[in-house]
Protein backbone atom coordinates (compact mmCIF):
# COMPACT_ATOMS: atom_id res chain seq x y z
CA UNK A 1 0.00 0.00 0.00
CA UNK A 2 1.44 2.93 -0.93
CA UNK A 3 2.14 6.28 1.44
CA UNK A 4 -0.60 8.72 2.23
CA UNK A 5 0.84 12.20 1.65
CA UNK A 6 -1.29 15.21 3.73
CA UNK A 7 -1.11 18.96 2.78
CA UNK A 8 -2.10 21.90 4.56
CA UNK A 9 -4.68 24.18 3.33
CA UNK A 10 -4.36 27.75 4.45
CA UNK A 11 -7.85 28.59 4.95
CA UNK A 12 -6.64 28.62 9.15
CA UNK A 13 -4.37 31.83 8.47
CA UNK A 14 -7.30 33.64 6.10
CA UNK A 15 -9.33 33.59 9.65
CA UNK A 16 -7.29 36.21 10.94
CA UNK A 17 -8.15 38.56 8.23
CA UNK A 18 -4.90 40.06 6.15
CA UNK A 19 -2.49 39.65 8.89
CA UNK A 20 -0.86 36.84 7.15
CA UNK A 21 -0.83 37.87 3.43
CA UNK A 22 2.05 37.80 2.10
CA UNK A 23 3.54 35.60 4.43
CA UNK A 24 3.80 32.41 3.33
CA UNK A 25 6.94 31.40 3.43
CA UNK A 26 5.90 31.55 7.45
CA UNK A 27 3.26 28.80 6.57
CA UNK A 28 5.27 26.80 5.06
CA UNK A 29 7.55 26.76 7.49
CA UNK A 30 5.05 26.10 10.58
CA UNK A 31 3.38 23.24 8.10
CA UNK A 32 6.69 21.36 7.80
CA UNK A 33 7.23 21.51 11.64
CA UNK A 34 3.79 20.06 11.79
CA UNK A 35 4.68 17.01 9.64
CA UNK A 36 2.32 18.06 6.49
CA UNK A 37 3.68 16.48 3.23
CA UNK A 38 2.36 19.85 1.17
CA UNK A 39 0.26 23.09 1.14
CA UNK A 40 -2.50 23.95 -0.97
CA UNK A 41 -1.95 27.85 -0.81
CA UNK A 42 -4.79 30.27 -1.91
CA UNK A 43 -3.83 32.76 -4.64
CA UNK A 44 -4.03 36.25 -1.90
CA UNK A 45 -1.13 34.67 -0.05
CA UNK A 46 1.29 34.65 -2.90
CA UNK A 47 2.30 38.09 -3.36
CA UNK A 48 6.09 37.84 -3.80
CA UNK A 49 5.89 34.21 -4.23
CA UNK A 50 3.75 34.67 -7.29
CA UNK A 51 6.89 33.91 -9.23
CA UNK A 52 7.03 30.11 -9.73
CA UNK A 53 11.03 29.66 -9.37
CA UNK A 54 10.76 31.48 -6.35
CA UNK A 55 7.76 29.49 -5.43
CA UNK A 56 9.63 26.23 -6.38
CA UNK A 57 13.27 27.35 -3.96
CA UNK A 58 10.80 27.75 -1.15
CA UNK A 59 8.74 24.56 -1.73
CA UNK A 60 12.18 23.08 -2.22
CA UNK A 61 13.90 24.46 0.98
CA UNK A 62 10.60 23.46 3.16
CA UNK A 63 10.88 20.12 1.65
CA UNK A 64 6.76 20.86 0.94
CA UNK A 65 4.66 19.57 -2.45
CA UNK A 66 2.31 21.74 -4.29
CA UNK A 67 -0.81 20.44 -3.62
CA UNK A 68 -2.91 22.59 -4.76
CA UNK A 69 -3.10 26.82 -6.00
CA UNK A 70 -6.57 27.77 -4.89
CA UNK A 71 -8.06 30.90 -6.74
CA UNK A 72 -10.98 31.86 -4.54
CA UNK A 73 -12.87 34.30 -6.38
CA UNK A 74 -17.07 35.05 -5.96
CA UNK A 75 -17.46 34.09 -9.68
CA UNK A 76 -21.20 35.56 -9.83
CA UNK A 77 -21.83 35.79 -13.22
CA UNK A 78 -22.80 33.27 -15.65
CA UNK A 79 -19.90 34.19 -17.73
CA UNK A 80 -16.50 34.50 -16.44
CA UNK A 81 -16.21 38.22 -17.08
CA UNK A 82 -13.21 40.20 -17.71
CA UNK A 83 -12.03 40.73 -14.86
CA UNK A 84 -12.45 37.14 -13.32
CA UNK A 85 -10.21 36.35 -16.30
CA UNK A 86 -7.50 38.77 -15.36
CA UNK A 87 -7.74 37.61 -11.82
CA UNK A 88 -7.59 34.03 -11.89
CA UNK A 89 -5.15 33.85 -15.01
CA UNK A 90 -1.86 34.39 -13.29
CA UNK A 91 -2.62 31.40 -10.88
CA UNK A 92 -3.71 28.69 -14.28
CA UNK A 93 -0.60 29.76 -15.81
CA UNK A 94 1.28 29.36 -12.68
Amino acid sequence: MGKIKIGCETYTWQMPGEHYKGQLDHIMEVCQQAGFAGIEPESSFLEHLADPELMKDTLQKYDLELAVLCIVEDWLHVEETEDEKDVQMPGLNF
